[in-house]
């Protein structure tokens, strides 16, 4: 199985998930591939909070992957903050291929 980690992560917290994950998917015999969406200018925590109750896209530094559709499993992970989403994983989710 071909996997595709997508993930955001502030304070690496993410990241240490999503890697533990694809970690184990690896050792079971399968092919992961990460892409970590990092924004142009980062914000400060205030500035992330605001830019996610306002539902607001970041300017990511890198493309978004094109390779969902040859994924047969897609993980999407990140912060979350006053119950919204991150303004990358919302340049991710709204912009998907």
């Amino acid at each position: 199985m071909r996997a595709l980690i997508v993930y955001h992560s502030r304070t690496g917290v993410t990241e240490n998930l999503m890697r533990a994950v694809g970690d184990e998917l690896e050792s079971r015999g399968h092919k992961v591939e990460y892409h970590r969406l990092e924004p142009k200018r980062p914000l400060g925590y205030l500035g992330a909070v605001w830019a996610a109750l306002r539902r607001r896209e970041a300017e990511l530094d890198a493309a978004l992957p094109r390779t969902l559709r040859t994924c047969e499993l897609v993980l999407v992970a990140g912060p979350v903050h006053a119950g919204r989403t991150s303004a990358e994983l919302n340049t991710f989710l709204n912009n998907m291929p």
